[in-house]
């Protein structure tokens, strides 16, 4: 355990911080641009993006709108939780960046 706090263990910590943010950030703008496609398929999507008015004439297709809608939904949801995580992605690589960048210059500073 005591390892794990010198200067080259905390050094590998921030590393892993650093990989893992990129590996957050990139994870979440591929869920991103996924979800965004999909909601630019999604029937419900078009339908209020045109503006138009639906009149469904059998209860089967205001049961398909309405899962359409249902789904639109999901999607903006989970969107917007690929935003979040792509946050907490760039948070990570930032704490990691900036602390082996201040290790390395504490480092610096006690070699000369």
């Amino acid at each position: 355990m005591g390892k794990l706090w010198d200067k080259n263990g905390i050094k590998s910590v921030l590393l892993a911080l650093i990989f893992l943010g990129v590996a957050l950030t990139a994870f979440a703008i591929y869920g991103y641009i996924r979800n965004s496609y999909e909601i630019g398929q999604n029937v419900a999507y078009q339908i209020q993006s045109q503006n138009r008015a639906i009149d469904p004439q059998t209860q089967t297709e205001g049961q398909m709108l309405m899962v359409a809608d249902i789904q639109l939904r999901e999607l903006v949801r989970d969107r917007n939780v690929m935003m979040i995580i792509g946050g907490v992605g760039l948070v990570l690589l930032a704490v990691g960046w900036i602390g082996r960048d201040w290790l390395s210059g504490q480092t610096s500073k006690i070699v000369t």
